[in-house]
């Protein structure tokens, strides 16, 4: 996560406050009534934030000063890998140095030189002392949950970069990431009070542990709690469409459908298969749930069919739209999350069988895919402004035709998708626009090869 990443996020903060599906807030008045004295459709900026105005230094100048006469004794501790007593109280020392001085005011422009500065610390620790260095850490960083709002992005970044192992050429090793970290992670985005911009960090760095995490932790408890965050964050539609998105996004790495107490109730594929199927919801929001179900380990209960249809009438719907208003940012992106649907985003992927193509064995799915693979072609191009051709929309019309479902039930038991009873196969014509934020940037999906 770059400059970039935090820009947007931070370009949030001061966003309208009224979080509509499209970005828009009603013109007057930062608090909504409308002044005489503005011109027409202007909308003065909101006041900053509260949690910008937090000063709670949790540091001091001759704390700092009296810890770096111990840096060549921690470099030690950390490279030596074993732990006692003396160097235990070290560890937790250097833990509290580390974090705590990123709520020093005399840092706030320095934040992220002094986030990485702990992870090359990090980088050299071996054995023991790495894993109680980083359990030290993961204990102490809630502390910084409610001090000023870059303190906080910060440590949700932090969270995400924390590995238990780091990448190596040279054994062709990739990084580990440290999986205790995501129960801290879920502790912000359950948090009601933080901001958006906090939110979206935690979700982004709670993907990467949920996606590269040990495979042998797959299908614990812990990935069914980070389910159950991420799920109830989703289905509230009152938020931003950059952290739904963002949800949706993180939601296809759980890989589980549902808690070990239940198992005939796959609630991520429920909701992720609503979200699917809300013409409420933005485009980005809709796609972002259509790669991550490609990306569920899938078994014999789900209805694979209705949701590769959900999937086909979202393809179909952003294409009528797309042919209206061609030069929209997000067509692109959005076309690129439903391609991914059906294959793996890289070499890591495809080891993991990522992608419908992979999952399920289906004649219908293929049809489809090669539908779609023309419309990919044209976002790559230099027609990707223009309209889609006419006849690549008929024909994935008329695939839908082919292929309606008879059952709107996700899996047996489940409630059917009220969203898709509302307007099976129907298209809704409505603008879901708004302005780019500068988050939306980072973490694009790679450009993928339409073979």
């Amino acid at each position: 996560m770059g400059a970039r990443f935090l820009a947007g996020l931070l370009a949030l903060c001061f966003a309208s406050p009224v979080l509509g599906q499209d970005g828009k807030a009603a013109a007057g008045s930062a608090n909504g009534k409308a002044s005489a004295q503005l011109p027409p459709g202007f909308r003065p900026p909101p006041p900053p934030p509260p949690e910008l105005q937090i000063e709670k230094e949790l540091y001091t100048e001759e704390q700092e000063a009296a810890f770096r006469k111990q840096t060549v004794a921690l470099q030690k501790v950390l490279r030596s890998g074993k732990v006692d007593a003396a160097a235990r109280k070290l560890l937790e020392q250097a833990a509290e140095h580390y974090l705590f001085r990123l709520t020093m005011k005399k840092y706030r422009r320095e934040l992220s030189d002094r986030r990485r500065e702990l992870l090359r610390v990090l980088r050299f620790a071996n054995g023991e002392a790495r894993t109680e260095f980083l359990k030290l850490i993961v204990e102490k960083v809630p502390k910084l949950f409610d001090n000023h709002l870059y303190v906080r992005i910060q440590a949700a970044m932090l969270l995400g970069e924390l590995n238990l192992q780091e990448a190596s050429r040279t054994r062709n090793q990739p990084a580990k990431p440290y999986v205790p970290a995501y129960k801290p992670l879920l502790q912000l985005i359950a948090d009601p009070k933080q901001p958006t911009a906090v939110k979206i960090a935690a979700v982004v760095s709670l993907q990467r542990i949920l996606r590269d995490g040990e495979t042998e932790q797959r299908n614990n408890q812990w990935r069914e709690e980070a389910a159950l965050v991420l799920s109830r964050e989703l289905q509230r539609r009152d938020t931003h469409r950059w952290y739904q998105f963002r949800l949706a996004e993180a939601l296809g790495y759980v890989d589980v459908l549902a808690t070990a107490e239940d198992r005939s109730k796959p609630f991520v594929v429920q909701t992720l298969a609503e979200v699917l199927s809300d013409q409420k919801r933005h485009w980005l929001v809709r796609a972002a749930a259509a790669k991550s179900l490609g990306r569920l380990p899938l078994d014999s209960t789900i209805n694979t069919g209705l949701l590769v249809y959900q999937i086909a009438s979202l393809a179909h719907q952003m294409a009528t739209r797309q042919m209206q208003d061609p030069k929209a940012w997000y067509w692109s992106r959005a076309f690129t999350y439903v391609y991914l649907a059906f294959k793996p985003e890289d070499a890591a992927e495809q080891a993991r069988g990522y992608g419908l193509l992979n999952r399920l064995r289906d004649r219908s799915v293929t049809e489809l895919y090669d539908l779609l693979v023309p419309m990919i072609r044209h976002f790559l191009s230099v027609n990707a402004g223009n309209p889609l051709p006419q006849d690549q929309v008929a024909k994935l019309a008329g695939w839908l035709q082919q292929h309606k479902p008879a059952d709107l039930r996700v899996a047996p038991g489940m409630p059917a998708l009220t969203t898709a009873r509302r307007a099976n196969g129907a298209v809704i014509d409505r603008t879901q626009g708004g302005r780019v934020c500068a988050s939306s940037r980072e973490h694009r999906p790679r450009r993928p090869a339409t073979t």
